[in-house]
């Protein structure tokens, strides 16, 4: 196991800092980065973002993606398992749906958490190619809860 931390275990260290893990702090604080991360995406500084939320406040998320979607003209979608996979927000553009429909084949097929997984996920994601991390889910917090 490698000892780096995953995104999602450093916006879950973040999260605690500025909410102390209260319920009604993280329902002002994640909403926020929800927003923010849309303002990434269709400013164009990346083509997709994504958010792995715990069954607990899944639907908080989704309805704070569904908001920003729509202003800011974005799609959405989930990748994986039904109700509890990863939730993607995406620019309404060919190269990223030809991404996305990628993305969505490779987890069919068996391929996530390969080299071409990580890369792909990192391009959409607008990481430059050389910081990608082939064995991301190799690095300490994967899979695990990213509230």
């Amino acid at each position: 196991m490698n000892t780096e931390r995953t995104c999602g275990e450093l916006y879950l260290d973040l999260l605690g800092r500025f909410t102390d893990m209260d319920p009604e702090k993280i329902r002002l604080f994640a909403p926020g980065f929800v927003c923010g991360q849309c303002e990434k995406v269709f400013s164009g500084a990346c083509q997709a973002a994504m958010f792995r939320p715990s069954l607990e406040y899944r639907y908080m998320v989704l309805r704070a993606v569904h908001v920003s979607c729509d202003v800011y003209g974005l799609l959405w979608d989930t990748l994986g398992p039904l109700g509890a996979g990863e939730i993607w927000v995406r620019r309404l553009e060919g190269l990223v749906e030809t991404r996305w429909q990628e993305l969505c084949a490779m987890l069919a097929d068996g391929r996530e958490n390969t080299p071409g997984w990580h890369q792909l996920r990192a391009a959409m994601c607008g990481i430059p190619a050389d910081c990608v991390d082939l064995a991301y889910h190799e690095r300490k917090g994967s899979g695990k809860r990213a509230d």
